[in-house]
């Protein structure tokens, strides 16, 4: 008999990473698992590479109807829980003294509102002798020297205000006070790959540009590279044709 033979498991955050490959292996040892994630897409694709015994369902964690609503589908569905795993995590990278309202607010939207009550609200649904795991991260007890010291941002484009190359603390800021003047935008991440000394963390960028009122949808990847167990620099590459084409002013607007 597999060890998790029957159980029903809850992932948050389940799309992808560590909650996809968390999913896969309870799984394989016996679970019927029910994964949460914020794209329908990546868990139509996810629940294809998990292939069987498994459940899915929109939900943001910082959002208290979506807890409601996923353990409402769990209740239908299964009737019980036997194992939380609280994996849904966010976070901005951005220097103490560029950090913003917004993201404070993202930050701990989803990493303590949404992990407080993504447990708190499936306690009724637990039964005798369940597991909740909650999924941290290295930065609560380990500090990273040097995190924003060598940083440098590439963004491609011709005739763009924000293309160039901006190193530093002051020319992260520079960019970051032009960008926040002309646009309203958030980033997400989607996967993250190590290779060797380095982690690439894939993500984009959506938003609006407040001239012409039109939205946008950019990619951009984070090379964060680590050694000696320091991380000693980092650069993100940005697409931003998106951006360049919802920021193009026509005749008309002219």
């Amino acid at each position: 008999m597999k060890k998790l033979e029957g159980k029903i498991a809850v992932i948050t955050g389940g799309s992808s990473g560590i909650g996809l490959a968390t999913a896969k292996r309870f799984v394989d040892e016996g679970a019927h698992v029910v994964i949460t994630g914020r794209r329908e897409k990546e868990l139509k694709e996810a629940a294809a590479f998990i292939e069987r015994n498994v459940t899915t369902v929109v939900s943001d964690v910082s959002r208290l109807e979506d807890l409601d609503r996923l353990y409402a589908v769990v209740k239908e569905k299964h009737g019980h829980i036997d194992i939380l795993f609280a994996n849904a995590g966010a976070g901005t990278i951005a220097p103490l003294a560029l950090a913003t309202k917004a993201h404070f607010d993202q930050t701990f939207d989803v990493n303590v509102k949404g992990l407080f009550f993504t447990v708190q609200k499936a306690l009724p649904l637990f039964k005798d002798g369940g597991s909740i795991i909650l999924n941290s991260s290295v930065s609560n007890v380990k500090g990273l020297p040097g995190f924003s010291e060598d940083i440098e941002w590439i963004i491609p484009g011709e005739d763009w205000p924000l293309a160039g190359t901006h190193r530093g603390h002051d020319g992260v800021a520079d960019l970051l006070e032009t960008a926040s003047k002309s646009i309203e935008t958030s980033t997400e991440p989607r996967e993250f790959v190590a290779q060797g000394d380095r982690v690439l963390v894939v993500g984009f960028a959506k938003g609006k540009i407040k001239a012409t009122n039109k939205t946008f949808r950019d990619d951009w990847v984070f090379a964060i590279a680590v050694r000696n167990g320091k991380l000693t620099n980092i650069r993100e590459y940005v697409d931003t044709q998106a951006l360049a084409r919802a920021a193009r002013v026509s005749n008309a607007q002219a």
